[in-house]
């Protein structure tokens, strides 16, 4: 199961255009091929290196999304036809961070869930012996899946971004079927 699919996109880049601006990052609409590939995030630094006219190998990563609206990509690096794989390092140590630090908070959410909801019938079985412990340890495993599957997303991800030759590749044209129509 993944929730984001990682994917090399090819062709040639015939016209690049931001619509949106964001803090490291700019929210562009690419042509590649003929195709519009709309809802796709590009740092800064990369998207300086970039030029239409060239060929590309972008290797992206999708979210996946059942609402097409909201279907969205980011650019984690690239490589110019026949040139070096350009990418932020940053980036790579970066994200599985952030993925740990959102696993950390989504595990004290449901721990403070699971402890409020088995609070009655854990004192209705253990009324005079320690109810205490029985919470935390229901608690702990309520806490621990949100947790777990934040970190499997960081490890993930870090095995993903070590091999980016290995991201299978994918035609503009599939790439485009993610997106709602009112995009294209």
């Amino acid at each position: 199961m993944a929730i984001a699919d990682y994917i090399k996109v090819s062709g040639t880049l015939e016209d690049i255009r931001v619509f949106e601006r964001k803090e490291g990052s700019v929210r562009v609409i690419m042509k590649i091929d003929g195709v519009l590939i709309p809802n796709t995030d590009i740092p800064i630094k990369l998207y300086e290196e970039i030029e239409s006219g060239k060929h590309y190998d972008f290797y992206c990563v999708y979210k996946k999304s059942r609402n097409k609206l909201k279907s969205t990509g980011v650019v984690y690096a690239f490589k110019e036809g026949g040139g070096r794989i350009r990418s932020l390092t940053k980036l790579r140590l970066a994200t599985p961070v952030y993925m740990m630090v959102h696993g950390a908070i989504w595990f004290a959410a449901a721990y403070v869930a699971v402890f409020i909801l088995a609070l009655l019938p854990v004192l209705a079985e253990h009324p005079t012996s320690g109810a205490m412990p029985v919470l935390h340890c229901y608690s702990m495993i309520g806490g621990a899946i949100p947790g777990l599957f934040f970190l499997w997303c960081a490890i993930d991800f870090w095995r993903k971004s070590a091999n980016l030759e290995a991201w299978p590749s994918v035609a503009p044209s599939v790439v485009i079927e993610r997106f709602s129509k009112l995009h294209k």
